[in-house]
């Protein structure tokens, strides 16, 4: 038990340090409003998350602060019982203008997610949409498959790959690669996640955050998005504030 228990902290700081030393390589992830340099960094979902939804509705509003903007967006999540999740969501609304043609994006979003063993959970989706208020409505369309092992109740690592259209990238790179950590310190009360997506395009990036899940129905969050290194792109600060319909007592 002492060295299975040792093997998971060398894991663990191991991801830690992986994650880490990537994001000083990935652009500003999120925040319409990096006017500063081309397009500016991009907010796109990270990836479903199927441990933190549970069963039912999921309505998460999360303000990113840049500079002197700020920006708001909004996710609605349906989770099901047989592990299907579907979305819509409405991100880069500025709140404090000072932002690109990515204003008010509108994206529908399909995942399913299989667990064949308990410890391990694959999941498949896709995200689907375009800007509501710009001068061109490109469509853009995100894709991804990734897995995620529990190591056990505190530690959780998760990798995969996706495909982003040219739109939504900015770029011609439309292949990359995620990785993720979940650190829970207190479970399903305190915990901290970690998010990476390669490369250098609209969607590429780091976002950590840290999530306080006081009584039920409602959870909190706060985090930061990490620019690259390269770049003059200041932090963008992230808030989050989420509720639980089924945790109200809505049955929907």
């Amino acid at each position: 038990m002492v060295m299975m228990r040792a093997a998971h902290r060398e894991v663990l700081w191991g991801a830690l340090a992986l994650v880490f030393s990537l994001a000083s390589f990935g652009p500003a992830y999120s925040g319409s409003s990096a006017h500063e340099h081309s397009g500016g960094g991009h907010r796109i979902r990270v990836t479903p998350d199927y441990e933190q939804n549970e069963d039912g509705l999921l309505l998460t509003e999360e303000p990113n602060i840049y500079r002197n903007a700020l920006d708001n967006n909004t996710f609605l999540d349906y989770q099901t019982s047989d592990s299907w999740d579907f979305g819509v969501y409405m991100l880069n609304m500025p709140v404090v203008p000072g932002s690109d043609n990515y204003d008010w994006d509108s994206y529908i979003s399909i995942a399913k997610f299989f667990l064949p063993i308990p410890d391990l959970t694959i999941g498949l989706g896709t995200q689907n949409g375009t800007t509501v208020f710009s001068s061109q409505h490109s469509y853009h369309n995100f894709n991804f498959a990734k897995a995620a092992y529990h190591f056990d109740e505190t530690f959780t690592a998760s990798s995969g790959v996706f495909y982003v259209n040219n739109a939504l990238s900015g770029t011609s790179q439309n292949v990359g690669f995620m990785l993720g950590v979940d650190i829970h310190l207190i479970p399903d009360r305190f915990w901290i996640e970690m998010d990476y997506q390669s490369g250098v395009t609209q969607v590429s990036g780091s976002v950590v955050n840290v999530f306080y899940k006081p009584e039920k129905p409602y959870g909190f969050y706060l985090g930061v998005q990490v620019p690259a290194a390269t770049t003059s792109s200041d932090f963008i600060g992230t808030l989050g504030v989420m509720v639980y319909a089924k945790e109200l007592g809505l049955a929907l």
